[in-house]
């Protein structure tokens, strides 16, 4: 679970021809539940895509 007044991001490549991973802001609920590994379903382009977290970030809440 992410501590109070922080926000967790995660960056996701996802199964394109492309170079580069994607920051997603993880809703709170499922914040525990997501790990670096871990595959994820996350909207890209009005479709949703399978990808894998790579990175886990906290930032403070403003």
């Amino acid at each position: 679970m992410t501590l109070e007044g922080k926000v967790k991001y995660i960056k996701v490549v996802l199964n394109l021809p492309l170079k580069q991973s994607f920051a997603y802001k993880v809703p709170a609920e499922v914040s525990s539940r997501v790990k670096i590994g871990g595959k994820v379903l996350v909207p890209f382009k009005r479709k949703i895509l399978s990808g894998f977290v790579v990175d886990q970030i906290e930032r403070e809440q403003s």
